[in-house]
């Protein structure tokens, strides 16, 4: 089964759920530029007052699949600090690595909204960078 995010409608809220149940929802390339569109998309239409992002249950996000999902994963935190509407996020169960910088992101966004700090994006992203190489280190490949 191929990484997906699934967008879908609740009244005036976007709900963009990660789903890959194999790899705990880790972030690839693909992924993150999927919701890079749907972050957009919500920014143009006037009558999305939220968006909310999560994981298919169990899990929130196990991280970065790969190297190749760094840039993609820069580019969508950039527009999560940048999203008009209101982001939050619904974190449940495993949040690794990436997805432990996305939960900050979102925490930061919608209870505080100093994101737009450059401190706070450099903090996201480090996380991001460190969660990624500490799973290369101990078990690249093993999302388990």
């Amino acid at each position: 089964m191929s990484a997906e995010l699934r967008a879908e409608r609740q009244g005036d809220c976007l709900v963009l759920r990660l789903h890959h149940p194999e790899t705990r929802h880790a972030l690839s390339a693909a992924l993150c530029a999927a919701a890079l569109e749907a972050l957009t998309t919500a920014q143009r239409d006037p009558d999305i007052r939220a968006v909310v992002l999560t994981g298919s249950t169990p899990h929130f996000c196990s991280g970065l699949h790969d190297l190749d999902a760094l840039e993609a994963l820069h580019d969508c935190i950039l527009a999560l600090r940048d999203c008009e509407p209101l982001v939050v996020g619904a974190i449940e169960g495993q949040a690794r690595g990436a997805g432990a910088a996305l939960a900050l992101i979102e925490s930061l966004s919608a209870k505080l909204r100093l994101f737009r700090a450059p401190e706070y994006l450099a903090i996201a992203f480090l996380m991001a960078v460190l969660g990624l190489l500490v799973h290369l280190l101990l078990g690249a490949g093993t999302h388990a």
